[in-house]
This record gives structure tokens, sequence and C-alpha cells, in this order.
């Protein structure tokens, strides 16, 4: 469970009940749904203060040889979504077994530039933490890029990319790119400064 390519609403059909709250505009919404059907319409709750969005699931038995969840999995794939999309908050909580809840809170508000820096820690870069990011929309790819890079004084280049949010280990043409990019770039820059 928990395929990072399947939205809500395949977890949704192969969940045996979700329960969905949304928070917004300072009104609290929610609805339930049982097997992929909803129980009933969204139903205002109440006032809300905020926004969000809480999703809780049941992993159907009906489909799953085993329904127990990696707290450990779960908690990788959100700490990526929060370093790529700044500003967001993601909060998973382990209720298992009852009385041990577990829970851990993930936001980075520099995004990509807090990823590159965590990623350098934890190689135990001995150089300084000079992340080189930014960001740029391109109307031609209808879309934003951000870039954040690390000199660790290492032989061994570790790149991670993504797309949409989307792990892209193969790499691919955005990645070339980046690489052609940077190779230009220090091609010029080397000459000029002897």
């Amino acid at each position: 469970m928990g395929h990072p390519r399947v939205g809500l609403g395949v977890v949704n059909a192969v969940s045996s009940g979700l329960w969905a709250e949304v928070r917004r505009e300072g009104v609290l919404r929610a609805q339930e749904y049982a097997r992929g059907v909803a129980v009933a319409p969204t139903a205002t709750v109440g006032p809300a203060a905020g926004s969000g969005t809480t999703i809780d699931f049941w992993p159907d038995t009906e489909i799953f040889e085993t329904t127990r969840c990696s707290f450990a999995v779960l908690a990788e794939r959100f700490r990526q979504v929060a370093f790529l999309n700044p500003g967001l908050s993601i909060t998973l909580t382990d209720e298992r077994p009852a009385g041990e809840a577990r829970a851990v809170m993930f936001r980075h508000p520099d995004g990509v530039r807090d990823f590159v820096a965590a990623l350098g820690a934890e190689a135990g870069s001995l150089l300084p933490q000079d992340v080189t990011a930014f960001e740029r929309e391109d109307p031609r790819m209808a879309g934003t890029m951000e870039v954040a890079f690390l000199w660790s004084g290492s032989r061994e280049e570790r790149t991670h990319s993504f797309a949409n949010s989307l792990a892209t280990r193969q790499g691919g043409t955005h990645v070339d790119g980046f690489r052609d990019g940077v190779a230009a770039a220090v091609t010029a820059y080397a000459p000029r400064r002897g």
C-alpha cells in the first residue's frame, strides 16, 4: 500500500474504509467511503482553523494478503514530498500498537535546498554546506523547475531527480539537460579563472 504513483482514488478503491476531512476557508468538511463508494454526500462538520487535509484509510483484507503498512517507507515518502513542496506540512501518525503511538512531522520551508543540505549532512560531507539553488518557471514546459546542488569534494555523483513530485530513478532528459548545463558552465568558467 502507498505506492507513490497512485492517487487517492486508487487508495480509496482498495480500502475497506476511508475517512477524508478537508479544512478550508474556515470550514471543516468530511466524507466517509466504504470500499471506494461514498457512504453519504460530503458534509459540513463545522468551523475549522487553518487549512489542510486528513486522510484515514484501512487497506481491504479481501484484496491484500497483508495490510500492515511500513512506517519507515511512508515516512521516507512523506519526507520527500515535504522537501519537494516548500511550506507543506505533513504529519504521519502510527497508532500501532495501541498506547504506543508515534508521530513525525515533515516541513521544509526551503524545499529542495533543504533536501540537498540534508543529503550532504547524511553523507558526512566535510566541506561547508554551501547549497546552490534556483527556481525557474518556463512557459514552454508549463511548470516550474527547481534545482539545488552541493559540491561535495567527492568524485562520485549522487543525483536525486523528480518530475511532478515523483522520483525519476532512471534520470531523464531533465537530468541530462542539467548535467550538460553544469558541464558547459564549468567549462566556460574554468579558463577565465585559470
